[in-house]
């Protein structure tokens, strides 16, 4: 049994994306292209069902084991995307908000992701360095997707 008793951590991140919001709303929305921290096959593909009540959800290409890791709570298109959920932590009573709020810059050319995770329950100590270090390692692949995205529609 566990020795952890309940406690909480929150962090923001700020991400810089060259893309106007419409295109960092349609790859963030894409969590299957970008949320990934291995290109193995085997590695559990997420998917998210972009509703309020749509489920953020993975799986192994086979099926064989499917999660769920939140669940959309509030909705703005083009603008803020809450998810609450285990996020992960399933085996704990844990609960995780996560939101992503795109900020217009440069006349509404580029775009500023700020990301919070508010996270609350049963923890273990390195779970705050284990996730600020998770969504380090997925910011570039959302940044290239949402730029990519944009440099495919000029030509």
């Amino acid at each position: 049994m566990l020795k952890l008793k309940p406690t909480g951590f929150q962090f923001m991140h700020e991400v810089p994306i060259d893309a106007p919001p419409s295109a960092v709303w349609k790859a963030l929305l894409d969590v299957g292209a970008w949320f990934r921290f291995d290109d193995s096959p085997e590695f559990p593909k997420m998917k998210l069902d972009p509703r309020i009540g749509g489920l953020l959800t993975s799986s192994n290409p086979d099926g064989s084991v499917q999660w769920y890791s939140g669940m959309v709570g509030h909705i703005e298109r083009e603008k803020l995307l809450r998810i609450n959920g285990p996020m992960g932590m399933t085996h704990l009573p844990v609960m995780n908000t996560m939101i992503w709020e795109l900020v217009p810059q440069k006349g509404g050319k580029a775009t500023k992701l700020r990301f919070c995770q508010r996270t609350f329950g049963y923890i273990t100590a390195d779970i705050k360095k284990n996730f600020q270090g998770g969504w380090k390692q997925l910011w570039p692949q959302l940044k290239e997707l949402a730029e990519g995205a944009k440099s495919r529609k000029r030509r």
